[in-house]
């Protein structure tokens, strides 16, 4: 897969694409940006942060793959979250591309994290020694129990475990949140999945995700959605979406959906 092509496949825009292939950098630049960003800090600007980042995970993290075995598919899939995040900068910054996340996506440039299906994958180690991985949910994520499923049965086979810790923390996992879905809500299905082990009740991650921002003034949240209009009504009555921590534990012999 050239260069090019591995931008396409990952999401960028033509206009994006041609700003990333503008800048090259040598072997040593990238080196050095790289241990930059290890420590979660921007080697250059945004834009040229985002030409360094797609150039190390092509160069740097996509030759680890290559001598791993790792499938293509996992590499795209995994690294089409830089499309994702230029997305958010870009509409946060008047339409200017760049990339400013690098403290996340140092995760996968140093092959710790991985999108495997519908779901992302931070591996971690328990004290118990058993395999265990934060859980990341993307915007916009298929939550269906056949893609979940899926995703988890992919994960063990690709880490080669039999058992799998999974800790998730996330809006999405909130009971106040379950209690205005739906009963047959692909996110409330989801949530169901996880033992529930405490809330962060200040968070409001799950008002933005739901309305895109965060108002001090509740009346003032879109209704656009169904979501949208019990999830306002809900915190104008004084209600609270806080992010919720879950564990699950997933064995070989298939406990997907329980």
């Amino acid at each position: 897969m050239e260069y090019a092509q591995f931008l396409e496949r990952i999401g960028l825009d033509d206009e994006v694409c041609t700003l990333v292939l503008e800048r090259d950098f040598t072997p040593a630049e990238l080196e050095d940006a790289f241990a930059v960003i290890k420590e979660g800090i921007l080697p250059y600007d945004a834009s040229e942060t985002l030409a360094s980042v797609c150039r190390i995970a092509y160069c740097i993290s996509g030759r680890e793959y290559e001598k791993r075995g790792i499938a293509e598919s996992v590499f795209v899939n995994t690294f089409s979250d830089i499309s994702r995040w230029v997305k958010v900068y870009t509409r946060h910054h008047d339409g200017e591309a760049g990339l400013d996340n690098v403290r996340w996506m140092r995760h996968h440039l140093t092959l710790s994290l991985f999108a495997i299906g519908s779901l992302q994958y931070q591996i971690v180690r328990a004290p118990d020694d058993v395999f265990s991985v934060n859980l990341h949910i993307q915007e916009g994520t298929d939550l269906s129990p056949q893609s979940v499923d899926s995703s988890f049965e992919e994960a063990m086979r690709f880490f080669n475990v039999t058992e799998m810790n999974v800790m998730c923390r996330s809006w999405l996992l909130s009971d106040n949140l379950s209690s205005l879905l739906d009963e047959n809500s692909n996110i409330k299905a989801f949530a169901g999945r996880f033992e529930r082990l405490g809330d962060d009740m200040e968070s409001r991650q799950a008002e933005e995700r739901i309305f895109g921002c965060v108002l001090d003034d509740k009346k003032a949240y879109p209704q656009r959605t169904s979501l949208q209009r019990k999830a306002r009504n809900f915190l104008i009555e004084g209600g609270l979406l806080p992010v919720t921590e879950g564990r699950l534990k997933l064995q070989s012999f298939g406990n997907f959906s329980s």
